[in-house]
């Protein structure tokens, strides 16, 4: 009776470790493993994790994708190939091919309407009023139109406000997305006797990034990694129109412990060579009608995100001139985290002579192409104030399909 009890006892606390295991272990297949895929011939379905096994739900461990461009698949990833742990869908895609940038950039953007950077007080008749909080405006709004009229600038919304002598009006007000109409009464300063509604605006910006590729049939583009935000509000900004302009990087502000470094540049020549056409999170895109400097016929086939994966990479940046140079890096880590996109890779500048160069990222490095296995991997996104030779990354993939949208 006791050696049954022994022995009942033994199985359930096996079983209770097992259920464990397999808890944890299936917590670290979802973490591990992207939530949508596409593969090509090349591109395979296994992700460079260790314990995870991956298959077609169809039962093939390969599967021959050229017959199945177009289509889509179920694969199913497994803990140690024996705990079905997740199934997701496989896209079947023509290998991406593009032209590697590394070239600097400069942008030049009229946002879509005004964008309120700061809400203030407006002294009038010797009393505070503070037009733009009481009407429930915030920093990041963009106000598109005035009473229904659309408006493309802050002189033009300036010059409204003046003809309205103080008269109550309604702004129409994109949020995050949504549209929201505001009532506003502007009040006379006493400064200087215009009509003010308490809001600082901006209606335009400029910047350098850096080219990450350009698809040669379309001329489409993409570069940054990241989408252009507001300084003072930390908000996307609505682009309405743009120019791409042609940089010279003259020097580099060096990167240390707590001070970001950065690119220094200017715009070498004033005649557009291309246009912007959207502003996302994901990074800056556009399409070329001149020349950034790249040779043509140079085309790298972009990783899956499955293809990428923790070693020595490197990547493609200009530090002077507009011609770019390749250095060392290594990939430390790489998760799927959608929420995260722009973070997916976290990297390390290893090159010797960029290190010494630049201190490491700088701010300009955003869009570098990051280079692995022959394949055009990722970007280079944000760098790590506190230790400048560490960065995160994009997957090259993210960019080719929001690119793939402007064909």
């Amino acid at each position: 009776m006791k050696k049954a009890t022994i022995f009942s006892r033994m199985a359930a606390g096996a079983a209770a470790l097992f259920a464990a295991v397999c808890g944890v272990g299936s917590a670290y297949v979802w973490q591990h493993t992207p939530e949508n895929l596409r593969i090509t011939d090349e591109s395979g379905i296994s992700v460079p994790f260790e314990g995870i096994s991956a298959r077609y739900t169809s039962g093939e461990a390969d599967w021959p994708v050229s017959s199945e461009k177009g289509q889509s698949v179920q694969v199913e990833y497994s803990l140690w190939g024996i705990v079905p742990v997740k199934t997701v869908t496989a896209d079947c895609v023509e290998q991406p091919l593009v032209e590697v940038g590394g070239q600097p950039f400069g942008m030049r953007m009229l946002t879509s309407g005004v964008t309120v950077v700061e809400l203030s007080t407006v002294m009038s008749g010797g009393e505070l009023y503070d037009p733009g909080r009481q009407a429930g405006l915030q920093v990041g709004d963009c106000i598109q139109a005035v009473d229904g009229q659309s408006i493309t600038g802050s002189e033009e919304f300036t010059g409204y406000l003046q003809k309205g002598a103080g008269k109550p009006v309604t702004l129409t007000v994109d949020r995050g997305g949504s549209t929201l109409e505001k009532t506003i009464t502007p009040v006379r300063s006493d400064s200087d006797g215009k009509w003010r509604c308490g809001m600082w605006i901006r209606d335009s910006t400029a910047g350098i990034g850096t080219l990450t590729f350009l698809e040669p049939d379309s001329g489409v583009f993409a570069g940054l990694g990241h989408g252009v935000c507001d300084p003072d509000s930390g908000k996307l900004l609505p682009l309405s129109q743009g120019d791409v302009l042609r940089v010279t990087i003259s020097g580099v502000q060096k990167g240390t412990a707590g001070a970001a470094g950065e690119l220094r540049g200017y715009f070498s020549e004033d005649t557009a060579c291309g246009e912007l056409l959207k502003n996302s999170e994901t990074g800056m895109y556009g399409h070329l009608t001149g020349s950034l400097g790249m040779d043509p016929g140079e085309s790298w086939p972009v990783a899956m995100r499955q293809q990428v994966h923790s070693g020595q990479a490197s990547i493609l940046v200009t530090i002077q001139g507009d011609t770019p140079q390749e250095y060392d890096i290594e990939i430390t880590a790489v998760e799927y985290d959608e929420s995260r996109r722009t973070k997916n890779l976290r990297i390390r500048v290893t090159d010797e002579e960029l290190l010494e160069k630049t201190g490491g990222i700088v701010q300009g490095f955003s869009g570098s192409p990051i280079l692995q296995d022959g394949y055009l991997a990722g970007a280079v996104t944000h760098v790590l104030v506190d230790n400048p030779c560490e960065g995160y990354g994009i997957f090259a993939e993210t960019m080719w399909e929001e690119s793939r949208n402007l064909q």
